[in-house]
């Protein structure tokens, strides 16, 4: 009998506009221009770039939570 193997849930690792704009509850041309912003602090670091429009949970949190 072949055991079950359970897998566990795939988490997202990024906010897009919607989420940006609940968290700090403000307009979609904000969320967006804070986006845009983290973006491109993260490439001046020498990170890669995140997809338009989406932003890295990890940094977005240790900027603003």
């Amino acid at each position: 009998m072949v055991a079950a193997v359970q897998r566990s849930e795939v988490t997202v690792g990024y906010y897009g506009v919607e989420d940006v704009m609940t968290i700090l509850g403000c307009q979609r041309t904000k969320a967006q221009e804070v986006i845009r912003t983290l973006n491109d602090e993260l490439v001046a670091k020498g990170y890669m770039r995140w997809p338009k429009g989406k932003i890295s949970k990890a940094y977005f949190n240790e900027r603003f939570l």
